[in-house]
This record gives C-alpha cells, structure tokens and sequence, in this order.
C-alpha cells in the first residue's frame, strides 16, 4: 500500500538530493540540539508540500521534534519557526518568500502571515530560552 500519492513521492525524489543538501549544512536539530536527519517545512497544512522544494521553508529537525513538538503550532507558531531559521540559516531567511509560497494560485499581492517585528519578537523569545 502506498502511503504517498504519485505526484508526492516524486516531489521527494525531485528534491531529495538538495534536501540531503541542506542537512549536511544544517545537521543540529533547531529543537533539541541532536543530528538532523530530515527537514521541517515552516509553512503547515495544503501549502506544506508547496515549500517542500522552497529551502526559503526549511529547519533542520531530528525525526522525534519533527512530528513532535516542531509539528504543533502552539509550540511552534511560524514567527518562531521563522526566528530558527534567521539564526540557523541566515542567508536563505526571506519572508517575501515564505508570501509567496502560501499565496494561493495567482494571487499578485500574497497576505502577510507574519511581519518582520513578529519575527524579531521570536527571536528575542528563542534567544532567552535557549539562555
């Protein structure tokens, strides 16, 4: 029984090279510190696999943050994801990006999902506790 649809599993084979890639560089888990072995998308629900190809949305993560607490918005919210990646990967951090990959289709003016201020408030917050 395939547990991915066609479409998906291609998309992992697409970009696995890169995303394999992008742990090399990245191999701390933003969350507990461990080896990463797989990527988090930033963005959550139907967009999730429209960041799949995007490193704009990606964190570094071990398999147990990944579906645990990196996976839960209450403990996670995208202002905080998003301060993770300005600390962890600094030169792709691009919040134009991240709007337009959550844009919906042909949409010209994507909604903002979280400003700049939001961002810099997270990560005042993730610098105190990580201490």
């Amino acid at each position: 029984m395939r547990h991915r649809s066609k479409d998906t599993a291609k998309l992992y084979r697409d970009n696995k090279e890169t995303r394999n890639g992008f742990l090399w560089e990245q191999s701390t888990c933003v969350e507990c510190g461990n080896t990463a072995d797989c990527v988090d998308e930033v963005l959550r629900g139907k967009n999730r696999l429209r960041a799949f190809s995007v490193r704009a949305c990606w964190l570094p993560a071990c398999g147990p943050c990944n579906t645990g607490p990196l996976a839960d918005p209450a403990e996670w919210p995208l202002a905080k994801k998003l301060a993770a990646k300005l600390l962890c990967d600094p030169q792709y951090f691009d919040l134009q990006k991240i709007r337009e990959v959550n844009a919906p289709d042909g949409c010209s003016n994507p909604p903002v999902l979280v400003t700049a201020d939001d961002v810099l408030e997270a990560l005042q917050q993730l610098l105190i506790e990580r201490g």
